[in-house]
């Protein structure tokens, strides 16, 4: 049950306490007192079983008298709703609204507003309400509703109180703009949502079937093919695209909201929301419980994404606006504060369109780098299962088996210089100048099904969860002395490493990599000119650490003695190179594809 506190406030003898009177009585008093004190008026008297606590404000303040001017200003910032009072009989109290009461109510409340133009048994000295209401729409967007009375002729009263009675529950404030009659942008985003969540076949249409399966899933009743086709014909006068190959639009589910609002059944709008779990400023709290470990999407949130880039993507590529609209559902875009930014995290073409790969790698890293948010978005964007049904929690490294993992991250440890921006963006096939983030991804393995896939996340952030460290350098002795002293002494024995030596500046030679790989006691070691070609190689054998965390752990100490999967390294090795000779023409074929 609401309780609810109507202030009632105007000019002197405008009507405010006859209209009170009546109200209670369901009779106009034969005499009427100057003002009428506090009255709580019963739930019975409610058609929702509200109390209200209705306030007389008995005077116009004068500015000189400070005591009662604080009284009012008090009883305006505690009210809910206001029923504001002019007399449509005397042109000064009307303009008392604008210059006085109005003011008022803005500076010390955000509450709604009834506006009253009360005696309208009487011949009218003011413009019609609905006049007077368009000229105060322009300034006091509280004001919800206008409508004429008459507490004599008990016109309207029971209205405005049943009015003021929605105007709390169901405020229309923050569903539409009062000027301009354009719904809101959060409302038209959280609408999106719920419209996503009903399009069960996903082409982007309500059906019969889906409409109906909504009203009786928010409200209970069940629409027949008469109620459908009514409502068909009622947004389409207004919009000409409201229906689509007899589904409804989005275009057409929004104009049927505004439709409810203009015919004061906001409380519909309100129980649409409320179902689908928003509040009264349209947010959509979302609870994310994660574990400690890493998560990874789960199949359902995989085949989610997938149905939304296959829903606004042309020829296999996703545009910018694609994405945007994909994200219309959200104020502001998951990865920065600028939406043209996502091309820093992965690959894209020189008009920033990307392929359905490099759109999971998006959220694949995004999950990595925010998992509650990413997660929370993913609720926003119109996944409609329980949000632990998103994720599953990652694999933990074992390098006694292979990992089965789908996303697997590469720290990039090295001296300042040495070419680790170079390598993200070899990875991303980006030149030289572009911008780029500290974390980027793109796809490694490509499977039938995106969800079997596999990821690479190559970061400059180290952590000591990542599936291989890549110790990079130049062959300088501060790059060399920089991986002694700061880098190996921290690292846990069974992170997976392999050193890489970046010869774009220095002559190095084979012999001096392979002894300081000796040196650190390291299994790998690689070499790469990033001056001169991309190491597609390289990233193969990363992916291939990450997946057999045994070979790039440490060589055991005493001289000879090797770790037990070390007795098939002959084996292994040969069927590594034929895979690194094929992974190389994936690579490439996957770039083209990208592009």
């Amino acid at each position: 049950m609401s309780r609810i506190r109507v202030l009632v406030l105007g000019d002197e003898q405008v009507g405010k306490t006859s209209i009170i009177r009546t109200f209670i009585s369901q009779s106009f008093p034969q005499e009427v007192p100057k003002f009428n004190p506090p009255v709580v008026i019963p739930p019975e008297l409610s058609r929702t079983c509200s109390t209200f606590t209705v306030i007389d404000l008995y005077c116009k303040p004068y500015l000189g008298n400070k005591d009662q001017l604080t009284h009012v200003q008090t009883e305006v910032s505690k009210a809910d709703v206001f029923i504001l009072v002019y007399d449509i009989t005397r042109t000064e109290s009307l303009e008392s609204v604008f210059s006085f009461w109005v003011p008022l109510i803005k500076e010390h409340s955000a509450a709604p507003c009834i506006l009253v133009g009360n005696k309208n048994d009487l011949p009218k000295m003011t413009k019609p309400v609905t006049e007077v209401s368009k000229s105060l729409l322009d300034t006091f967007e509280q004001c919800q509703i206008a409508i004429e009375s008459s507490a004599k002729s008990f016109i309207n009263i029971a209205k405005l109180f049943q009015y003021a009675e929605q105007a709390v529950l169901y405020p229309t404030g923050h569903l539409i703009h009062t000027s301009t009659k354009q719904l809101t942008q959060n409302f038209i985003m959280a609408l999106k949502t719920i419209f996503r969540i009903a399009d069960k076949d996903n082409n982007l249409l309500l059906s019969d079937l889906e409409m109906d399966a909504l009203n009786q899933q928010v409200f209970g009743i069940k629409l027949t093919s008469r109620d459908l086709e009514k409502l068909k014909k009622l947004v389409t006068q207004e919009e000409e695209q409201a229906v689509f190959q007899n589904e409804f639009t989005f275009k057409g589910f929004l104009k049927l909201q505004e439709l409810f609002i203009r015919e004061l059944r906001s409380s519909n709008c309100w129980k649409l929301l409320e179902h689908f779990g928003f509040t009264k400023n349209l947010e959509l709290p979302v609870r994310v419980s994660l574990p400690e470990d890493n998560v990874e999407f789960s199949v359902s949130a995989v085949q989610f994404l997938e149905i939304l880039f296959t829903q606004h993507s042309e020829s296999n590529l996703l545009s910018f606006e694609g994405i945007k609209e994909i994200f219309s559902t959200v104020s502001k875009p998951l990865w920065s504060s600028s939406w043209e930014e996502y091309s820093n995290y992965i690959y894209t073409n020189q008009e920033k369109s990307i392929s359905l790969q490099n759109w999971m790698s998006l959220w694949h890293l995004m999950l990595r780098v925010q998992p509650e948010n990413t997660l929370k978005y993913l609720v926003w964007l119109g996944y409609s299962q329980e949000v632990t049904s998103a994720y599953l929690e990652s694999e933990k490294r074992n390098v006694e088996k292979p990992a089965q993992k789908k996303v697997f991250v590469i720290s990039l440890v090295g001296e300042q210089g040495v070419g680790r921006e170079s390598l993200m963006r070899s990875f991303l096939y980006k030149p030289t100048s572009s911008p780029i983030s500290n974390q980027v991804c793109s796809m490694i393995e490509e499977k039938e099904n995106i969800w079997d896939s596999k990821f690479l996340v190559l970061t400059k952030v180290f952590d000591h969860k990542a599936d291989v460290a890549c110790l990079i350098y130049d062959g300088s002795s501060s790059s060399m002395n920089y991986l002694r002293e700061e880098v190996v002494p921290n690292l846990t024995q069974d992170m997976p490493r392999l050193l890489v030596l970046n010869r774009h500046n220095q002559q190095a030679e084979s012999e001096s990599a392979y002894s300081f790989s000796l040196e650190l006691g390291l299994r790998e070691h690689a070499q790469i000119d990033l001056s001169k070609q991309r190491p597609d190689s390289l990233f193969l054998q990363l992916k291939d650490i990450a997946q057999h965390p045994y070979k790039g752990i440490l060589r055991l100490e005493k001289k000879g003695d090797l770790h037990p999967k070390e007795s098939q390294s002959y084996v292994w090795g040969l069927a590594a190179l034929g895979a690194a000779v094929v992974g190389a023409l994936f690579l490439k074929n996957v770039k083209f594809n990208s592009s």
